[in-house]
């Protein structure tokens, strides 16, 4: 039996400055999806990025 790692991504938007939260875990099956969530931010016109 494989376990699935999960990782929960939310982001809130203030202008040109996102916060963007994970909960989960970060690892090579969850990093796409980390990836994909910052280019998105970058191409949404995002020029700071805070995380927690």
């Amino acid at each position: 039996m494989t376990a699935f790692s999960r990782l929960d991504i939310h982001r809130r938007n203030r202008g040109e400055r996102t916060l963007v939260t994970l909960a989960g875990d970060i690892g090579p099956t969850t990093t796409p999806l980390l990836r994909a969530a910052l280019e998105q931010c970058l191409l949404d016109g995002v020029t700071e990025i805070d995380t927690t």
